[in-house]
């Protein structure tokens, strides 16, 4: 089941170009990215917590977890 809503995409590209639309088809395949991507992200945060003997995921994980996923993308 999907985490995040469709209705802050649509928001993001009338932000981009106000006088542009999304179908829902482009909103559910965008939305899908961007969990996929989320959870990629806290996958790797979570393991460093995990290294790091901690409990808790803190912002400085994310920051670094996210400079090595597209370090890691960059590569490619």
């Amino acid at each position: 089941m999907p985490q995040i809503a469709l209705a802050p995409f649509k928001r993001m590209v009338r932000k981009i170009d106000k006088g542009m639309k999304i179908s829902d088809p482009a909103k559910k395949e965008i939305r899908r990215m961007s969990e996929r991507f989320a959870m990629d992200v806290l996958r790797g945060a979570i393991q460093i917590a995990k290294v790091s003997k901690r409990k808790t995921v803190k912002r400085n994980l994310f920051v670094s977890n996210s400079c090595l996923f597209f370090s890691f993308i960059s590569v490619f």
